[in-house]
């Protein structure tokens, strides 16, 4: 008894050891023990050796240069820029994403729009001076044409531009470009539906676009079709989809996550998850259906996502018949080859 209480006096009496993470190299090398004395260790000075340490690899990130000034947002000069058919430049842009607050509320703009910041130019393609309500036909909608009455075609192509560059390719369901501006052109559904949520994603990733203005531009037009009632259309599960995606990761989770569930009940209930309906709705056009394909699964895997990341199981989508078949090489889609994809 005795015994074990010296043994426990002994052991509560010992002073704890110090672990020595660091060695100099020449113990290192002879694989003995270190006292990582510095500048020299004990052995070292002892062996009459120099005494070096390794300098530590696990030095910490890079510091970001200081951001330069943010000057007052403009459009670029339509003489200089793509036309809103043109191809998709893929640049960085020229402006952060947390930007001036007077850049994303339009402050600097003329009384009109807050989109423009200086007169356009009189030279370059005459579409890219026009207003979308004269570009994509929006007389017979009011409302959306004096919201979108500011924004002219050049303006709506960097911001397409934008959403493709930083957005399309984690989310590729929408036309690519050339084949989207002929449905904009010729179909009011992608025009009055669709285009505005478009605009409003490419406006996050810019501020040279008032990114609340075209939220609210986003969500009437998502609020004027669901007011029509039953009458849903893919283009409207589209919209859907890509909205929730974007109200979700701007700090709307829950929003974000209702917007979705509806998207999945129009889906369901207009068929997007069998096989057949893709050739039906799709113009005899490969590339349209292609589109109405990778839609349901891009909802498919946006609904799986936020459930892994939520721990909210089982999905949506999980307990369905899916024949819809498995989108195509992004590489033929995104060139838009209707004979590739159609074989």
């Amino acid at each position: 008894m005795e015994s074990d209480e010296a043994l426990s006096e002994a052991l509560l009496s010992r002073k704890p050891i110090r672990r020595v993470a660091l060695a100099c190299i020449a113990c290192r090398l002879r694989k003995v023990k270190c006292d990582s004395t510095q500048p020299s260790c004990i052995r070292c000075r002892v062996d009459g050796k120099q005494c070096e340490y390794q300098k530590s690899r696990r030095g910490g990130r890079p510091r970001r240069p200081a951001a330069a000034p943010v000057q007052a947002a403009s459009w670029p000069d339509p003489a200089q820029a793509p036309t809103i058919n043109g191809p998709v430049v893929h640049a960085p842009p020229s402006l952060s994403v947390a930007g001036s607050t007077s850049a994303r509320s339009g402050s600097s703009g003329s009384s009109r729009s807050p989109f423009r910041t200086s007169p356009p130019s009189s030279t370059g393609n005459s579409d890219a001076l026009l207003d979308l309500g004269s570009l994509f036909g929006f007389g017979s909608v009011a409302w959306l044409r004096e919201a979108t009455s500011g924004i002219t075609g050049i303006q709506a192509d960097r911001l397409l531009t934008q959403y493709y560059v930083y957005f399309h390719a984690s989310h590729p369901c929408v036309l690519p470009k050339v084949a989207l501006h002929a449905r904009l052109v010729n179909e009011p559904g992608f025009a009055c539906t669709l285009l505005p949520v478009l605009l409003y994603i490419g406006s996050i990733f810019t501020d040279s676009a008032p990114s609340d203005l075209l939220s609210e531009i986003a969500l009437k037009a998502v609020n004027e079709v669901r007011s029509q009632g039953s009458h849903f259309t893919p283009v409207f599960v589209q919209t859907l989809t890509l909205y929730s995606i974007a109200v979700y990761w701007c700090n709307e989770p829950q929003r974000g996550r209702n917007i979705l569930d509806e998207a999945i009940q129009v889906a369901v209930d207009i068929g997007m998850h069998r096989a057949q309906f893709a050739k039906q709705h799709g113009c005899d056009d490969p590339v349209l259906e292609e589109s109405w394909r990778r839609t349901w699964w891009q909802l498919y895997i946006t609904d799986a996502h936020i459930a892994g990341s939520t721990h909210t199981f089982p999905t949506k989508t999980g307990a369905l018949h899916i024949t819809t078949e498995l989108p195509c090489e992004e590489e033929l889609y995104d060139c838009g080859v209707r004979s590739l994809i159609a074989s």
